[in-house]
């Protein structure tokens, strides 16, 4: 993540739960988390968590948030299947005999 998102990100949990945090602390134990599920965790916290008690963990629902919502975009692409939706060219065919007719080659 950069420093900008983190920093953004930061001051919206600040004006919404009129907090202090340890930005230090903050950026060492969530720098690794990208952008856009930080910035999505964020969002999704100050939609869903009423308010801050003393000992409350917010690097733990930050990553937990971030993880839960990375994992649900990723689940909503498209699968990959072993199917193909288009058939090999005529070539392709053509090829193969080819290869089989020239056999192994011994070195």
């Amino acid at each position: 993540m950069t420093k900008e998102s983190f920093i953004k990100g930061m001051a919206i949990l600040k004006e919404v739960f009129h907090r202090d945090f340890n930005l230090s602390l903050y950026w060492k134990t969530l720098k690794d988390i990208d952008d856009t599920s930080f910035q999505s965790a964020v969002l999704k916290i100050i939609q869903t968590q009423k308010e801050l008690y003393p000992n409350t963990n917010m690097i733990a629902i930050i990553r937990e948030w971030a993880h839960t919502l990375m994992r649900g975009s990723a689940e909503s692409f498209p699968k990959l299947t072993d199917q193909r939706s288009d058939p090999p060219p005529a070539e392709w065919e053509a090829m193969k005999k080819k290869l089989k007719s020239w056999g192994s080659i011994d070195a």
